[in-house]
């Protein structure tokens, strides 16, 4: 028991004298969608960023990337991207959409 107490109490001098690697206020996790464009054809492709930030810089960033095609549910998707789909999808758009679907199947 002696010896255990002797190896905790310098596994605990040691971490002490190392400090801490990182605090968690230092790191941050930021997700953006930093690009949105709207093809001819209605589609709008959308670029999201997730960003990892230590003290208020950039240390990392990642993309997903996703497309909604015209009349796709826009449920769970970001207000900006509703917005464009609710104004570039008019009727029109979505019905000569689905009727270029519906030339494709054999």
């Amino acid at each position: 028991m002696k010896k255990l107490r002797i190896i905790l109490g310098l596994t605990l001098a040691i971490l002490l004298l190392a400090g801490p690697v990182f605090a968690a206020d230092d790191l941050k996790k930021v997700i953006v969608i930093d690009q949105i464009e709207v093809l001819e054809s209605g589609h709008i492709q959308i670029r999201q960023a997730t960003k990892i930030m230590e003290n208020g810089k950039e240390i990392s960033k990642t993309y997903h990337r996703h497309v909604l095609s015209p009349g796709d549910s826009l449920e769970g998707q970001d207000e900006k991207v509703q917005r464009i789909a609710k104004a570039v999808w008019t009727p029109e758009v979505v019905a000569a959409y689905k009727d270029t679907l519906l030339r494709r199947i054999p």
